[in-house]
């Protein structure tokens, strides 16, 4: 992504130097042009010229921002930050004896970007035969980030013991299914990971304890 942005860089600051030669070029082309019908064609020419360079400007200082912006959101998302949320899952993994292999890892959300509940992804969980994927936005710190897993380590634990089964149009919990337009703040499932992601089990600050 550095070696993007670097190129990217370097093609606005050559794009801006080539539009200000323009201007400077219309400048006196305008001074010694007469007004008739064949200079008014070149200076509109060099004016539509101008126009698409500024623009390739604007285009490209937006594409460098939004590479600023995920460079960043990625940032936190060290080694040790790794570490630190395994170590919290092994844990939680141990303590309820999940038996089913989980993994965790980030995520690169868009800012502002939301789900069908409209509420910003902060973490979500993947099922597949054979392993649970946890995924954790790297728009978070990481003390919220331990949240996060608190709470899918939650859904992780529904799954592994059988209770919770997700499907493609919905959810099956504890023998009752809800579809998948039912209302989060109703999803039995999900006011039982509200309930026990607090619970000492689930937290991080007792995971040496």
């Amino acid at each position: 992504m550095l070696t993007i942005m670097i190129v990217l860089f370097v093609i606005l600051i050559v794009l801006v130097a080539i539009a200000f030669r323009m201007i400077r070029e219309q400048i006196k082309d305008h001074r010694r042009l007469e007004v008739t019908y064949d200079g008014s064609l070149e200076y509109d020419k060099m004016n539509e010229k101008i126009k698409g360079t500024w623009l390739a400007v604007v285009i490209i200082i937006i594409l460098m921002v939004g590479m600023c912006d995920s460079a960043k959101a990625g940032q936190p998302f060290r080694r040790s930050y790794q570490k630190s949320l395994d170590a919290h899952k092994d844990a939680i993994v141990e303590r309820m004896m999940i038996k089913t292999p989980v993994v965790v890892r980030p995520f690169v959300s868009t800012k502002g970007h939301a789900n069908r509940y409209s509420r910003e992804i902060r973490g979500y969980m993947v099922t597949t035969p054979d392993t649970l994927y946890v995924y954790i936005s790297l728009r978070l710190d990481l003390d919220e980030m331990h949240d996060v897993l608190q709470h899918e380590m939650v859904h992780v634990w529904q799954v592994d013991t059988g209770e919770l089964r997700v499907l493609r149009n919905g959810w099956v919990f504890r023998g009752n299914f809800y579809p998948i337009d039912t209302p989060y703040a109703e999803l039995p499932h999900e006011k039982e990971a509200f309930m026990l992601e607090s619970n000492r089990i689930f937290r991080k600050e007792s995971i040496h304890g």
